[in-house]
């Protein structure tokens, strides 16, 4: 159980040095209680309890790979609930597994769009599960988030399911819940 976690996210797993991959990770059976952001809200107050479950990589040609996100429980997240995020130059993301979680009233990605571009803000909505390579930069070769399987989530509360940008063999399906949008690609568009 993870609640109350101020100003920090709930699970990371993260790549951050170069050349050091990050593999076979099982984050199951968790719950994690974030704070769900006013509407309209464009930056967390100090001490809020951001929540969510993040599965990154944040340095240049860093590597995750084969994460499984199973049967966790979400409720309330500053910013997306379960996110995905492969951000640098020859970053890669692959064989990501997030299946059966419940995932319930979470936030977006906080500032002005141009902060980013590729993840849903305040104008896009909430988001339950956000899938992101930061593609579209100038750095080359672009981050890479690839064969991702997105399978029997519930998504309560949330205006958007699935945010999709930059992803490349990505599957969801038997998505569950009230999202407004179940499934929405960025301008840089996934598939």
């Amino acid at each position: 159980l993870i609640i109350n976690n101020s100003n920090v996210c709930g699970i990371v797993i993260a790549a951050y040095n170069q050349g050091t991959p990050v593999d076979n990770i099982k984050v199951t059976g968790n719950a994690v209680t974030g704070t769900a952001p006013p509407a309209g809200q464009l930056f967390p107050p100090h001490g809020s309890y951001i929540g969510q479950i993040v599965v990154a990589t944040d340095g240049p040609f860093a590597e995750v790979s084969n994460t499984h996100v199973v049967g966790n429980k979400l409720d309330g997240s500053e910013l997306p609930g379960i996110v995905v995020h492969s951000n640098v130059f020859g970053d890669v993301i692959t064989q990501t597994l997030i299946q059966d979680n419940v995932i319930a009233d979470n936030g977006y990605y906080p500032g002005p769009p141009a902060t980013t571009p590729n993840g849903p803000g305040v104008s896009q909505g909430t988001t339950g599960i956000a899938l992101i390579a930061e593609v579209g930069g100038t750095d080359s070769p672009s981050p890479v988030l690839r064969h991702t399987n997105v399978s029997g989530n519930t998504i309560l509360n949330d205006t958007n399911g699935v945010w999709l940008c930059g992803t490349d063999h990505t599957n969801v399906h038997q998505l569950h819940g009230n999202s407004t949008n179940p499934i929405v690609a960025c301008h840089a568009g996934g598939n």
